[in-house]
């Protein structure tokens, strides 16, 4: 799930997506990320929020709403119910399970098997996965060196 978090919101809890758009920047807070949706809403936007990036056509079936949208747990919760489910139904297909997974994250993406392979969605989180994999899913903190004062010259009077 962390992989699929990366690439959704990059672990961004108040990032928006919008579909077929975006935002000029996203939002720096809980009240910011509000105020956008209501804003999306009003002008008849599909629009995808918090972590998992959970579209809004799925906020009644997996419990969200306008208060919970940007909760990470609940909106984590609802981003595994939908994978899971696209799981469920992927594997049903009798797909390995790997290629099952792919395809999972493909429907998750896009709401088929297909689209998410052709738009590198499933290539990018595969990737993430990888790299999480190597790093043991933790990223180092950058190091800034301290650079010295410049030295004080001497007056010679």
């Amino acid at each position: 799930m962390a992989a699929l978090v990366r690439t959704e919101s990059g672990f961004n809890p108040y990032a928006i997506g919008v579909v077929g758009g975006h935002l000029t920047r996203q939002p720096a807070s809980l009240a910011e990320a509000r105020a956008t949706v209501g804003e999306l809403a009003a002008r008849g936007f599909s629009y995808s929020v918090g972590l998992a990036q959970v579209n809004v056509r799925n906020f009644a079936k997996y419990g969200l709403d306008d208060t919970t949208m940007f909760e990470p747990c609940r909106n984590l919760r609802a981003g595994g119910a939908i994978l899971t489910e696209c799981f469920a139904r992927s594997s049903n297909t009798g797909r390995p399970a790997q290629a099952a997974l792919r395809a999972a994250l493909s429907c998750y993406y896009s709401g088929n098997f297909t689209t998410g392979f052709s738009s590198g969605y499933v290539s990018r989180v595969v990737a993430s996965a990888q790299r999480n994999a190597r790093e043991g899913g933790v990223e180092p903190i950058p190091v800034v060196r301290d650079v010295p004062p410049p030295a004080r010259q001497r007056r010679m009077d």
